[in-house]
């Protein structure tokens, strides 16, 4: 009760002037939000979540954004074995490259089963990240983590959420695992767990694929570039794939017939012609020279005359040749 007389009593307006959001990854994430991550078993949700936590922890990009600094990550794991972590540990080459100050991975072993089932457990936990300089966390995953009775039920995650709130005035950014319906349509369990998230994301599998769908997004932050977006995996990382699904031979022809009718003459008019086509990704991921390149090779000779001015020089060149008798 005094506690709650204090905060009424002494709050002014003025506390909020000089508060901004701070981004996590430019162009994508802001820092102190809370994210849902829901997949089908298997598809890859804990994969994509220590990819993320790795480049938040060392700094390097993630899908192609740039990750604004390096934090100290906490990933709590409550349900896969020791052998199965240590395989995608190694596969990340992390030993020796990351200290525990950096990243810190946490499982359950024969002496504690890893838990915030309690209130008591919680509180706990919060003390530690007070103590700790950890600000990202990733809680993998809800279900084995919270020993939730029945996902169904609203008041199931009335606790949850609290608990989420405390570590986001904390100054944490969180990372909650979940499971999807049976459907993979949708996270599973009551609505309420979205009550106080700040972005909701699932995977799905689309052939040897992954699609992102970004079902909530309350900051309008760039999280919505990832969405519709198709992953594929290449060694042991997901990369974006912004040409998946994707006729690139109409891309190519509607580009040239743009560049022929001087509707693209810039690079920002670019950009946006194949944003609108459905390719989409990180803000310099389609330069001038790189989509003429890769779309419209069989008109390019030299890469170095790839500009607007020539390119359509080129074009005429070659589409007379093409034109004339053999």
């Amino acid at each position: 009760m005094d506690t709650l007389k204090k905060l009424l009593t002494n709050t002014k307006l003025s506390d909020y002037q000089n508060q901004y959001t701070t981004p996590l990854i430019h162009d994508l994430m802001e820092a102190k939000t809370v994210t849902l991550l829901y997949a089908k078993s298997g598809v890859g949700k804990s994969f994509l979540a220590l990819q993320l936590a790795l480049a938040i922890a060392t700094g390097d990009d993630f899908l192609g954004y740039k990750v604004n600094k390096s934090i100290p990550v906490l990933y709590l794991d409550s349900e896969m074995s020791a052998p199965t972590i240590h395989k995608r540990l190694s596969a990340h080459d992390v030993y020796g490259k990351l200290s525990d100050h950096q990243f810190k991975y946490v499982s359950s072993n024969e002496d504690c089963r890893l838990s915030l089932s309690t209130a008591d457990l919680r509180i706990a936990f919060t003390d530690f990240i007070k103590e700790s300089n950890y600000r990202f966390i990733v809680l993998d995953n809800l279900r084995t983590m919270f020993s939730i009775a029945d996902e169904n039920s609203s008041a199931e995650f009335n606790e949850i959420n609290d608990f989420l709130l405390i570590l986001r005035h904390i100054g944490c950014t969180v990372i909650l695992i979940h499971h999807s319906t049976k459907a993979g349509d949708s996270y599973s369990g009551s609505t309420n767990i979205e009550t106080v998230l700040d972005y909701a994301i699932g995977l799905h599998k689309v052939g040897n694929d992954r699609k992102l769908l970004v079902s909530k997004n309350r900051h309008d932050s760039g999280i919505d570039n990832l969405d519709n977006q198709h992953l594929s995996i290449v060694g042991n990382s997901f990369v974006l794939n912004h040409t998946s699904g994707i006729d690139m031979n109409f891309v190519a022809e509607e580009i040239i017939d743009a560049v022929k009718a001087g509707t693209i003459s810039t690079q920002p008019e670019l950009k946006l012609f194949v944003k609108n086509i459905g390719i989409t990704g990180p803000t310099n991921a389609f330069t001038i020279p790189e989509v003429f390149r890769k779309l419209v090779q069989p008109y390019v000779t030299n890469p170095e005359f790839l500009t607007v001015g020539k390119f359509k020089a080129i074009h005429s060149s070659m589409s007379q040749q093409a034109q004339e008798p053999m």
